[in-house]
């Protein structure tokens, strides 16, 4: 971890980089953007690259950052004057004349974060989150799948089944949910980063040649595109919980299906073959008759085409008629509304008009949506499906198979400018109705869940970071001129493999946890590290001292404002490029038994040696010579040492925490910086706690994390001492005097 000898802000070393954004690829599958932001792009916001430094500028006690107010509403709905520095603007667009953002309500606004001169954003995050749920922040252009990414988490089956997998695959997007869906389990309240799940979709070859990675000019996109890409997004990762081995995972969203395909001529069967999906994609009809949304469902379950195919009994090509059969109907139906087709919209404000005319007076005050609460799919013994409000025959009834009851969970929505079309962001309102137990060791509840004996059905607007209590009626709206339903998700009532569902162990007690640290995970010679041996396997309560370096992959951006000051829009993106861990105590105590470079695919801006130690070409699999590892399985032996209950000591790890986006329990973490520091007074750097304690100079030249961790660790033992001797107060007196009178530098004659 890269420390300082001058004067740092107060927050130094508190997370800096939690706000990650994409890097720049340009390949030849990025999105393009829409003819919208080229005509607009004279009154978009000048960006300009600013290269990143690690070095902060000079800091005074008494110096603060500028904050703003504004008028909004609080989470009772009254009226209430908030300080901040959150502007409605989003990024890359000013507010411009045909602008109308005020159109739409302030909760679906995508709410931007102004940084300060230190990188620190302005803004009171619980202000926009007063339930307990986690949120999550939208730290690149790649974060437009939070809402689907909340919609899986509270999907309780899905989430302990991600929850459960592990693999030694080094790139493998389900792994990267399963330690997101664990940081977010941990963090209660607070506000999650999805960096390295993001920077994993963005190393994905599969994912970049789909499409799904926006390169970092992409300041803004059209409507259609957005809910284009969500779609396709929301099918790629279904996809890859089905590749998974875990057969309970796969199979939660999976609508197992036949395609028979039969002559139109003599009606010989010429063809069966699997037709499973994840997704349902809606098609509509021609016309604007009136019609409900199951039977637009069962029709597009049902998927019947034609084509022209070789009949080998009428040795001649016929036509053929192709009809879907279903064989298994799933426990989470996800729905694209395929709306990004301008005839697919006008579809549905034909439904909504004629549901509104409908309604008694005209004015639908009762609420009634299009999309229903909840409805009835029938699967025939012939693989047809039949709705709920269709009439069976008594043939019918008879080879009726299943009688599966859904009930809506998730709506997805892409909010969109109604005066120039750019999509703002997407929202998720999802449905916390069954409470149910999680256990994991212990007996307790998760923290978004209620006693069984106040089972009520409750909705939230999950808006990144900004969650609200919403109604049933707000979650079922349907308003195309700013709110497009994108993707939906309806519940089996009764989820009928529940009973199969595994318990979730920690890593600590896995079958595969110990070897996690074995040097087998990673390559290249010789080692700078012990590995722990049998005999030393970490305990609760054993001290690992820690430190992480990183590599900046992309500079931040600043924008020149309307009041001509610049504004930080993007951070930095800053990668983890190397970890260590020393063993604490015993014989051995101050050895590194964890020294992992991490390896790294993407271009790197600024390696940052003078203060991570980091020489071009370290990362680089192909010429590197340094122990190298992915950087899941750095996290692996982390979290394995977090799981067993280890207590680490270091400088500032809260910022080395967040960038392996991992939680530790403050009961875990012995933190010098802390350790060292009166009561609202500035933070002293390691290198001058290491000149002033124990008389050596560190950092010379470049950081050696190594180095770093073993003063923290002696530190930690200094402090033990004077603790004994229970004269701490005075010593941190007399350090913070000798730290004013040499201007909190060591001192330049040593």
């Amino acid at each position: 971890m890269a420390t300082f000898n001058f004067n740092p802000p107060m927050h130094e070393f508190q997370p800096q980089n939690q706000r990650f954004w994409s890097s720049a690829l340009n390949y030849a599958s990025g999105i393009e953007l829409p003819d919208q932001y080229c005509a607009n792009s004279n009154v978009a916001s000048t960006v300009f690259q600013v290269q990143s430094s690690l070095e902060y500028p000079g800091w005074t006690e008494n110096q603060e950052e500028p904050t703003f107010k504004f008028d909004g509403n609080d989470a009772s709905g009254n009226g209430q004057e908030y300080e901040t520095s959150v502007s409605n603007e989003w990024i890359g667009i000013q507010q411009c004349p045909e602008s109308q953002i005020d159109q739409v309500p302030e909760p679906f606004r995508k709410v931007v974060i102004q940084y300060g001169k230190s990188g620190l954003p302005q803004i009171n995050f619980h202000q926009y989150n007063r339930t307990g749920f986690c949120g999550l922040q939208d730290c690149s252009t790649d974060a437009f799948p939070n809402a689907m990414i909340q919609a899986l988490y509270f999907q309780e089956a899905i989430r302990d089944l991600v929850l459960s997998h592990s693999c030694n695959l080094d790139h493998c997007l389900v792994c990267e949910f399963s330690f997101l869906f664990h940081k977010m389990d941990q963090s209660p309240g607070f506000v999650c980063q999805s960096n390295n799940f993001q920077r994993a979709v963005r190393t994905s070859q599969e994912a970049l040649a789909l499409g799904l990675v926006l390169p970092d000019s992409s300041t803004s996109i059209d409507g259609f595109t957005m809910i284009g890409l969500f779609q396709a997004w929301n099918r790629f990762m279904l996809e890859q919980f089905h590749a998974t081995d875990d057969r309970l995972l796969g199979k939660q969203c999976e609508i197992q299906a036949v395609k028979v395909t039969k002559c139109a001529n003599c009606k010989g069967c010429l063809s069966v073959e699997y037709d499973n999906d994840n997704v349902c994609n809606l098609t509509y009809p021609t016309g604007s008759k009136k019609t409900h949304f199951e039977d637009i469902l069962v029709a597009s379950l049902n998927c019947v085409g034609t084509k022209p195919s070789w009949c080998s009994l009428c040795r001649h090509f016929q036509m053929a008629n192709q009809r879907r059969q279903i064989q298994c109907l799933p426990s989470s139906l996800t729905v694209n509304t395929g709306l990004d087709q301008g005839t697919s919209l006008d579809f549905w404000r034909d439904q909504c008009a004629q549901l509104i005319t409908s309604s008694k007076g005209g004015n639908n005050e009762s609420g009634q949506s299009w999309i229903p609460d909840c409805l009835t799919l029938r699967r025939l013994a012939n693989g047809h499906l039949k709705g709920g409000s269709e009439e069976l025959s008594p043939l019918e009834r008879e080879e009726i198979l299943e009688d599966v009851q859904y009930e809506l969970h998730t709506v997805c929505s892409t909010i969109v400018d109604p005066g120039t079309g750019q999509a703002l962001n997407v929202v998720a309102a999802i449905n916390l109705r069954t409470p149910t137990r999680y256990d994991c060791g212990c007996s307790k509840m998760r923290f978004f869940q209620i006693p069984s004996f106040h089972q009520v059905s409750q909705w939230y607007l999950f808006n990144d970071f900004s969650i609200d209590p919403i109604n049933i009626s707000e979650a079922r709206r349907i308003n195309l001129e700013w709110q497009v339903p994108t993707s939906l998700v309806y519940r089996r009532r009764m989820n009928r493999v529940s009973s199969e569902q595994p318990q979730i162990v920690p890593l600590s007690t896995s079958s595969g946890g110990f070897e996690v640290l074995s040097p087998i995970w990673g390559h290249g010679w010789p080692l700078t590290f012990l590995p722990l041996d049998v005999n030393e396997v970490p305990s609760a309560g054993d001290l690992v001292a820690l430190d992480a370096e990183f590599v900046t992959l992309k500079p931040e951006q600043k924008s020149l404002g309307e009041d001509g000051c610049w504004r930080t829009v993007r951070l930095a993106q800053r990668a983890v490029a190397r970890v260590t861990c020393l063993r604490g105590q015993g014989p051995m105590t101050g050895v590194p038994f964890v020294d992992d470079y991490i390896s790294c695919e993407e271009e790197i801006f600024d390696h940052v040696t003078e203060y991570s130690g980091i020489y071009p070409g370290d990362l680089d699999p192909t010429t590197s010579t340094k122990y190298l590892t992915s950087m899941k399985t750095a996290y692996k032996r982390i979290r394995y040492l977090v799981d067993a209950g280890c207590i680490f000591v270091g400088h500032g790890l809260k910022n080395d925490f967040d960038m392996l986006n991992i939680v530790v329990p403050v009961e875990q973490v012995v933190d010098t910086v802390h350790l060292f520091q009166l009561p609202n007074r500035r933070l002293l750097s390691l290198k001058f706690l290491a000149w002033y304690f124990l008389d050596k100079i560190i950092q010379v030249g470049t950081h050696d994390p190594t180095e770093d961790a073993a003063t923290a660790l002696e530190l930690f033992q200094r402090y033990r001492e004077f603790e004994a001797l229970n004269n701490i107060p005075e010593v941190l007196c007399q350090l913070y005097k000798e730290a004013q009178a040499n201007q909190w530098r060591v001192p330049r004659q040593l």
